[in-house]
């Protein structure tokens, strides 16, 4: 399972690095404040998150809001923003499709639960399909 762990978190950093690259480029580096690029769900999400990690007294995981979201929600702000990563992806409904396997794929693995067989494959598959989808 370590190894899954690794995959996801690979792939959920590198979709929040692109996310945030795209967004900067095309709508500037206050894209995360700028009304209607982050859906209003998400953003108050990702604060709620901060603010609770704040009260903990913990060193705060990151200066970037989109840090606080999770991986569903990454797909969330691509779709609200297709216009910016069309150039990038091939097909909305493809990538849609692809991140919800991912997402459900990601319980398990963000939960330390072991995925059968089956389940494995279908995250090497649908990791294959995601990278398959980049223009």
């Amino acid at each position: 399972m370590a190894q899954n762990y690794v995959l996801f978190y690979s792939l959920e950093n590198a979709m929040r690095d692109l996310i945030h690259d795209v967004l900067s480029d095309s709508a500037g580096e206050g894209w995360w404040d700028t009304a209607g690029i982050v859906p209003d769900r998400v953003r108050e999400n990702a604060t709620n998150n901060r603010t609770k990690e704040e009260g903990t007294g913990v060193t705060l995981r990151s200066d970037r809001m989109l840090d606080y979201t999770n991986f569903g929600e990454l797909g969330e702000i691509i779709k609200v923003n297709w216009e910016h990563f069309q150039a990038i992806f091939i097909d909305k409904r493809a990538v849609e499709r692809i991140i919800a396997n991912l997402n459900t794929l990601r319980a398990s693995i963000a939960h330390c639960t072991a995925l059968s067989e089956d389940e494995e494959t279908r995250l090497h598959l649908s990791l294959r399909d995601w990278f398959r989808q980049q223009a």
